[in-house]
């Protein structure tokens, strides 16, 4: 099966770059769908707050004031800091937020639906790619962008969603997965 006219999008942070829009006719084959997410047992799930938190957690380093990114993200996004997030084994991570929409240049709001939590930087990618790159390019092409619709973002889990293997960039909050835009006039790019 292939998808025409449709646009895939995966977002990730791998060495401070963002990137990866690609029309589905210039892939081979048809889009793979993620594997449904495997059961946890009840002995992978952490026994404390200490195994939960992990061996870098420092409680000193806790604190209600939002970072420099969170200052920066304020102002091009609407953001709800989260200070950390702790999942089993080396999942979450420091300066996490939930992204409610991303500020345009003219105040104009791209809503984010379901609200992905990101790591800061990741989400200040997110939200910088968002402004200055995607609603831009749709705008050039006479329409406006409305809504960013999210498939994934942070989730505690295996590469692949195979158990067992190295944590993916969506449990340290480093990666997207977008699914469709929505534009003004109510036409969905998916």
């Amino acid at each position: 099966m292939r998808w025409r006219g449709a646009i895939l999008l995966c977002v990730c942070l791998v060495g401070g770059v963002a990137g990866g829009l690609a029309a589905a006719e210039d892939m081979p084959g048809p889009v793979p769908v993620p594997r449904p997410r495997p059961h946890i047992s009840p002995s992978q799930e952490p026994h404390s707050f200490r195994e939960a938190a992990g061996p870098d957690f420092n409680s000193a380093a806790v604190t209600d004031q939002p970072t420099d990114c969170d200052q920066r993200l304020a102002r091009i996004a609407v953001i709800a800091p989260i200070p950390r997030l702790i999942g089993p084994g080396a999942c979450g991570g420091a300066d996490m937020v939930r992204v409610d929409a991303v500020l345009l240049p003219d105040n104009k709001r791209i809503e984010i639906r379901p609200e992905p939590y990101l790591r800061c930087e990741m989400a200040e990618s997110l939200a910088a790619w968002i402004r200055d790159e995607a609603a831009p390019h749709l705008d050039k092409a006479g329409v406006s962008l409305r809504r960013v619709e999210t498939y994934d973002d942070f989730e505690c889990r295996g590469r692949n969603r195979i158990v067992g293997t190295k944590i993916s960039a969506h449990g340290k909050g480093n990666a997207i997965d977008l699914r469709a835009f929505t534009l003004a006039d109510k036409r969905t790019i998916g």
